[in-house]
């Protein structure tokens, strides 16, 4: 069942392919349920779109755990849960706690470059290429990784950038949509933009 909602928690928040992806994972926890600490993941994700819940399952299962690995599991998959749940005010604030905490964590720079390079705040364009810089390090072989680091530097708008950019993108490319849902839309974005034409 884990592998399973990890896996549902890979997709952008609300993609259709996320909800049946959840509700699968949901369906075998109930078949065969996952023992501690792994069971916190599908507690957080359940309780999420309720911030008063959500926080109060935070702090009670924090308040249960010495071990800073089984800590940081429950402070990374918070984070994820808000953003499955569209809470980006909340989650992004989170996730950067986290990687400021545990700067070798990939989910949480994966998800601050995804959400900063569709962004349309004053900051997200250095801090979309700041965080997908870290995020493409950790996750090389990440296709939706590769897709946010190339849509970070087309909208860095520099020359040395855009050819960056351009050498993801034929990377990106490659990547078979239907199984790559996450890469499709930052894919199709890149396609469409006239500095990655020029190139």
């Amino acid at each position: 069942a884990l592998p399973a909602l990890e896996y549902a928690l890979a997709f952008d928040g609300g993609d259709d392919a996320q909800r049946s992806a959840l509700a699968r994972a949901f369906a075998l926890a109930k078949v065969r349920p996952p023992g501690q600490p792994w069971a916190i993941a599908f507690e957080l994700v359940a309780v999420a779109s309720d911030s008063g819940k959500a926080e109060a399952a935070r702090g009670r299962l924090l308040a249960g755990l010495s071990d800073d690995l089984d800590r940081r599991y429950v402070e990374v998959r918070f984070a994820l849960a808000l953003l499955v749940t569209r809470q980006a005010s909340e989650a992004i604030p989170r996730s950067e706690l986290v990687v400021e905490r545990w700067p070798d964590e990939a989910s949480g720079w994966k998800a601050l470059a995804h959400y900063y390079s569709s962004s349309a705040e004053p900051v997200a364009q250095k801090r979309s290429v700041l965080a997908s810089d870290r995020a493409v390090a950790l996750l090389p072989d990440d296709a939706g990784v590769r897709a946010d680091h190339a849509l970070a530097l087309l909208r860095a708008g520099d020359g040395a950038a855009a050819a960056r950019a351009a050498a993801v993108a034929a990377d990106v490319t490659l990547v078979d949509p239907d199984t790559r849902p996450a890469a499709r839309g930052s894919a199709r974005a890149l396609r469409r933009s006239p500095r990655a034409r020029l190139q």
